[in-house]
């Protein structure tokens, strides 16, 4: 998935969202839309591809074929790839400078991956630990779990902006500097 199809995704599932009153399975299916293009962008990345904006990053690690990196992000320990643990982890190794560099060191970003992974955990499973999780989120109430859309309509703080559009807004943001990274150079002049 490139940078346009997940945000056509996205504008779906605003509309959708907006339509039927329910923030919760919007934000799920962004997010679902989002890890794909997170993990498409990474393994094109990994084989040397660019993004559509022209973006081709520095490998530090070269793989010969997809199979050598699926090999390689599995560990030869099973047939599925978390893509939201294994980038955080091994990126930094494969590129230099590393594009998902900004949801791993950035504040802003990595709070907004973490949350929505844990709220997306949440709606998907209702589980035990996924409760626990989303319960060690300082904003979160109890009384969210019995509607998760009273959470995701509050409005931020300070800010006119929901909490689900604050969300939505960041995971653009991320999807553009994935495919786009604006690189700082970090030169000391003397």
């Amino acid at each position: 998935m490139n940078k346009t199809e997940l945000l056509n995704k996205i504008s779906e599932w605003l509309n959708w969202s907006n339509t039927h009153d329910q923030y919760d399975i919007g934000l799920f299916k962004i997010w679902i839309n989002f890890e794909k293009f997170y993990g498409d962008s990474f393994r094109s990345y990994s084989l040397g591809g660019s993004s559509e904006d022209s973006y081709t990053p520095t490998r530090r690690l070269c793989f010969d074929s997809e199979n050598q990196f699926n090999a390689f992000l599995r560990n030869n320990s099973s047939a599925y790839i978390d893509y939201t643990k294994q980038i955080p982890a091994l990126s930094p190794f494969i590129f230099d400078p590393n594009p998902f560099d900004i949801l791993i060191s950035d504040l802003n970003y990595h709070t907004v991956f973490v949350e929505v992974t844990n709220i997306r955990n949440f709606i998907a499973h209702e589980s035990a630990e996924a409760k626990k999780k989303i319960r060690g989120l300082p904003q979160f109430k109890e009384d969210y779990f019995d509607d998760f859309n009273k959470y995701l309509k509050q409005k931020k703080k300070n800010s006119s902006d929901t909490i689900f559009s604050y969300y939505v807004s960041k995971i653009e943001e991320m999807a553009e500097l994935i495919s786009n990274p604006i690189v700082v150079s970090t030169a000391v002049v003397p």
